[in-house]
C-alpha cells in the first residue's frame, strides 16, 4: 500500500511535501535493463551529484569489484541482480526506503553487509523481512500485523522477541484454555 502496488484496506496515509520513496520490490531485479553494464545501472540510479568513487565503492560494497563493473547485466544471476538493484536504491539517497523481502536471493555475507549499510543509512526504512539475522541488524522498530491488528514494538528485535516471550509465559502462568467439549453428534462425524 506504502508503494502504490495495493489499494489501502481503510485509513489513511500521505507522504510528506516534495518526498518520494524509493522502493524495491521483490522481483524488482528482473526489470533491469538488459542491455546496462553494472556501473552504467548504479550511474543511472545514483543521485545528482554523487560521485564516479562513490559509485564504485558501493559496486564494490556489494560484491562487484575491479573489472566486474564493466559486466553486463545479462551474465548476472538473480542473486546478482538483486545485489545489484540494492546497490543502486542506496545510491539513489532517497529519504525512504521501502523494502520488501530485500534479503531475497541474496547470501549470508551479503545479507550481513546489506543490514550493515542500511544500519548507517541517513532515513526512513520500511521493509519486510523473514531473514532474522537481517532484522537484528537493521530494525529499531517492529510493526507486528497480526490477524487484522497492528501492534508497535519500539526497539529491537530481540526486545521485540523477549516481549513475544514474556506474553507466552504469562499465557502458560494463566493456564491452558479450557478444552473444547465435543457433542455426541461431533464425535459420530469424525
Amino acid at each position: 500500500t506504502l508503494a502504490n502496488d495495493l489499494d489501502k484496506i481503510s485509513g489513511d496515509f500521505r507522504w510528506g511535501h516534495g518526498l518520494k520513496p524509493a522502493y524495491y520490490a521483490q522481483h524488482v531485479y528482473a526489470s533491469v535493463n538488459p542491455e546496462d553494464d553494472i556501473e552504467t545501472y548504479l550511474t543511472k540510479r545514483a543521485a545528482q551529484g554523487v560521485t564516479r568513487q562513490e559509485i564504485l565503492n558501493m559496486a564494490g560494497s556489494f560484491l562487484f569489484g575491479g573489472d566486474d563493473v564493466k559486466k553486463s547485466v545479462t551474465v548476472l544471476s538473480g542473486g546478482e541482480r538483486a545485489r545489484l538493484c540494492l546497490a543502486g536504491l542506496l545510491l539513489s539517497k532517497n529519504p525512504v526506503l521501502l523494502l520488501d523481502e530485500p534479503t531475497s536471493h541474496l547470501d549470508f555475507d551479503t545479507v550481513e553487509a546489506l543490514g550493515y549499510a542500511l544500519r548507517d543509512y541517513n532515513g526512513t526504512i520500511f521493509f519486510t523481512s523473514h531473514d532474522r539475522t537481517f532484522v537484528s541488524l537493521v530494525a529499531d522498530q517492529i510493526i507486528e500485523v497480526q490477524d487484522g491488528k497492528i501492534r508497535l514494538y519500539p526497539g529491537t528485535y530481540e526486545s521485540y522477541v523477549f516481549a513475544l516471550e514474556e506474553l507466552c509465559k504469562d499465557d502458560e502462568t494463566n493456564g491452558p484454555p479450557e478444552p473444547v467439549k465435543q457433542s455426541k453428534e461431533d464425535n459420530k462425524n469424525d
